[in-house]
């Protein structure tokens, strides 16, 4: 079985395998957590607190560099996407936050 008290293999809404390295995928939920798993170890590699714990509606993988992926926050008065560098996964490496009629970039 996959999975401890923080992260549980049976919690995601949505999930997404790395594109350069076959036996790693993330997944992510509304209880506001990223796991990247490693399955042939059948383990959690690390755990990321979605900006806050808010809920993620999507996550993928960036198709050529192994450890930076993106996700979504599924909020319609403000849509959040948060840019990640897993060598450093203590913060987004960047925040876009949308409304209807622009984007805004920070970092």
């Amino acid at each position: 079985m996959l999975g401890n008290k923080v992260a549980r293999a049976d919690d995601f809404d949505c999930l997404d395998w790395n594109k350069k390295v076959p036996h790693i995928l993330v997944t992510g939920g509304s209880g506001g957590f990223l796991t990247v798993w490693d399955v042939k170890t059948k383990k959690e590699s690390l755990t990321l607190n979605n900006l806050n714990r808010k809920a993620v509606s999507a996550v993928a993988w960036h198709p050529e560099q192994q450890t930076k992926l993106i996700t979504a926050i599924p909020d319609d008065t403000n849509p959040v996407i948060l840019m990640w560098d897993l060598r450093n996964s203590h913060a987004p490496e960047r925040v876009s936050r949308f409304c209807r009629y622009a984007l805004w970039v920070n970092g």
